[in-house]
């Protein structure tokens, strides 16, 4: 998926098209600019290009690079290029270029280097961001009705003969052209995959474009492999397999590739530069069954359990699946007395960072997910004929199922897990965090808790307590005075994990109604999710309307319902699957496709084609009317209730829920 946008206008005679994109296979971002009088006579026009570079440092926890000490700056015949050197591994040197197709006019360039961002603690690791101006122009004669065709090329490289390539590509307009259309199709045929048509026209829109959008440039330019925390990367993985199941198989290896030989996971990597952040939370390595297994279920590749890979602290190889089951072996085998997983560096809830003071903090949360993980494992066991380690697996759930459910439950909701000095965190005892979020909804999704009383009472809890205009809250009521549970508890309250609207959190409320079978419910908080809902779209948004955030402010604090960080969040993963998957009832399995609606209420029909291991398929959904038989028709014949085998025909079918 590549960036593509178009901008028109008019104005003094004269109109404009600009069109943006990001070539597939270079190193630049191109723009095609368009200029026609609608005057009725000749004009001579200057096209003005301006841009700014931010030259800085870029580090994890762990690893330093030397400052941008040296910047020297060129004027070549096709434009401008910029030098920095010293940046530190992987660059010595990073090259930018500049330039305008059919440039007549030299260069103009602001010497202004403004160097901002001294960091207080530690001058050496943020020495300076340098902001570089650069101007350019180009003269041009316009005649009556004549309309004019410009490129603008903003190229960088470690290579300077990348820049230059790409510099002088781009600079043919044609050629421009062919590229721009070319990303446009990509674009295009990658969106139109899994597509479908709603009586709801904006969760349409956000299911078929925005959705995709977002994620896609999430996973390629924001969380990718250079940039990407361990469990953003398997969860943007899993959602991209809604766009182009492909895009993963590389990254998902990857990142098995920075599992340790014991079957914990750092908590973050960049693989160009080689740097790492070690922590070790308990989480991240139980997001990979999910991923893996949507993979396989996406596209029928098993050989993938084979593949050999290394582990990152030793040059030992295994198979994919071996890393799979070190992995949740590790959460098994690093238990509490409580027999809860040990919550370690931390968890999901990154805020809780800190509560472990002496290796003994629990979290009931994490054990939940390790339950969600090793059943998910257990199903591709299955799939695969190993019914020994599947039965393995589900053995040792049940265990964390009766310690959750004995050890966890406060009563009327669960607590999220316990401190090392055994006091719990989001329990009715508590003064401030009684209840939090996580757990409640990972009991009904993952099905740990099955007591329709409990689970009556954890949605009553949730509603009473969570619930916003914006989507739940992540905890409540807000921590002010209580300085024990980690770095969250020394957030402003109404921030980020202190009572604010996280809504990476909210997606899992989506799952969980949808496992409590409250599909208006489930659909009434995944619309709440989305930028322009009728109730929280005002003048406190600070993001495009089309853009999910990662979290709002709470109503506890004065700046309620803005929103913060929009382009770094694994929202629209978990949104993307909550509607394809679970409320329009599509999701892939291992021998077909699983038909199951959860639409809301008051939906009779909608439409929905989806790609499943080269078939495409359309699917055209009708609620039952007396006496008819629910199921999937292809025609009238009757075809199954709930699974479309892989081996049907693709084409057009009916499913009368």
């Amino acid at each position: 998926m590549r960036i593509k946008i178009k901008l028109l206008g008019e104005e003094n005679g004269l109109a404009y098209t600009v069109k943006i994109f990001v070539p597939a296979d270079d190193f630049c971002e191109c723009w095609i600019v368009d200029i026609k009088d609608t005057s009725g006579r000749q004009r001579h026009l200057k096209l003005h290009a301006a841009q700014t570079w931010s030259f800085h440092n870029r580090l994890m926890r762990y690893g330093k690079k030397k400052p941008c000490e040296n910047l020297v700056k060129t004027a070549t015949d096709m434009g401008y290029i910029a030098e920095a050197k010293e940046l530190g591994a992987p660059f010595d040197t990073l090259y930018g270029g500049f330039g305008i197709s059919d440039k007549t006019n030299a260069l103009t360039e602001k010497r202004v280097e403004k160097k901002l961002c001294t960091h207080k603690k530690d001058p050496a690791v943020y020495k300076d961001f340098v902001y570089h101006p650069v101007h350019l122009y180009s003269d041009m004669i316009l005649n009556a009705g004549e309309t004019v065709t410009r490129t603008v090329i903003s190229a960088a490289s470690d290579r300077i003969d990348d820049v230059l390539a790409s510099m002088e590509k781009y600079a043919d307009c044609d050629t421009a052209g062919r590229a721009c259309d070319a990303t446009v199709e990509r674009y295009d045929r990658e969106f139109d995959i899994n597509t479908c048509t709603l009586p709801d026209k904006n969760l349409e829109r956000f299911l078929n474009t925005w959705l995709k959008y977002q994620l896609g440039l999430t996973y390629i330019y924001n969380r990718n492999s250079q940039t990407g925390g361990f469990r953003d990367v398997l969860q943007d993985c899993w959602g991209a397999m809604l766009i182009r199941p492909d895009y993963s198989k590389e990254r998902l290896m990857e990142a098995l590739s920075h599992v340790y030989s014991d079957g914990h996971s750092m908590r973050g990597y960049d693989s160009y530069a080689g740097l790492t952040d070690p922590d070790d939370f308990v989480d991240c390595p139980l997001w990979a069954p999910c991923s893996v297994a949507q993979y396989l279920k996406e596209t029928g590749d098993f050989a993938f359990l084979d593949i050999s890979l290394p582990y990152f602290d030793t040059e030992q190889t295994e198979s994919v699946e071996r890393h799979l089951w070190r992995m949740l072996e590790h959460a098994y085998n690093k238990r509490g007395a409580n027999g809860l997983v040990l919550m370690r560096d931390g968890d999901w809830l990154d805020g809780l960072s800190g509560v472990d003071q002496n290796g003994t903090a629990t979290s009931a949360w994490a054990t939940m997910q390790a339950f969600w993980a090793q059943n998910i494992m257990a199903e591709i066991y299955d799939a695969v004929g190993d019914a020994q380690k599947a039965d393995i697996l589900r053995r040792r759930s049940e265990e964390y199922k009766t310690a959750v459910r004995s050890e966890a439950w406060d009563g009327k909701w669960y607590v999220y897990g316990f401190k090392s000095d055994g006091l719990p965190i989001g329990s009715s005892k508590c003064r401030e965090g009684k209840i939090y979020l996580n757990p409640q909804a990972w009991a009904l999704l993952t099905g740990i808790e099955d007591d329709p009383a409990r689970i009556s009472s954890i949605r009553r809890s949730v509603n009473t307590y969570l619930t916003t205009v914006f989507g739940p809250l992540l905890l409540y009521p807000p921590y002010v005075n209580d300085t024990t549970c980690g770095r969250l508890s020394g957030q402003i309250p109404g921030t980020f994990a202190n009572a604010a609207v996280y809504l990476h959190g909210g997606t899992f409320k989506v799952f969980g109604d949808i496992a409590a079978g409250e599909y208006d419910d489930a659909y009434d908080t995944l619309m709440r999710l989305l930028p322009n809902h009728t109730d929280n779209s005002d003048s406190r948004r600070t993001s495009e309307p089309w853009c999910t955030g990662n979290v709002h402010f709470g109503p506890d604090n004065p700046c309620f319902g803005m929103n913060l960080f929009t382009w770094f969040t694994a929202t629209p993963a978990w949104l993307i699957h909550a509607g394809f998957g679970r409320i329009l009832g599509v999701e892939a399995e291992f021998n077909g496709l699983r038909i199951h609606p959860r639409v809301p209420s008051d939906w009779n029909e909608y439409s929905m084609k989806r790609l499943y291991r080269g078939k495409t398929y359309i699917l055209n959904f009708r609620r039952a009317g007396d006496g008819e038989r629910v199921g999937i028709y292809r025609g009238s014949r009757y075809i199954a209730e709930n699974i479309l085998p892989m081996n049907s025909d693709e084409g057009v079918y009916t499913v009368i829920y």
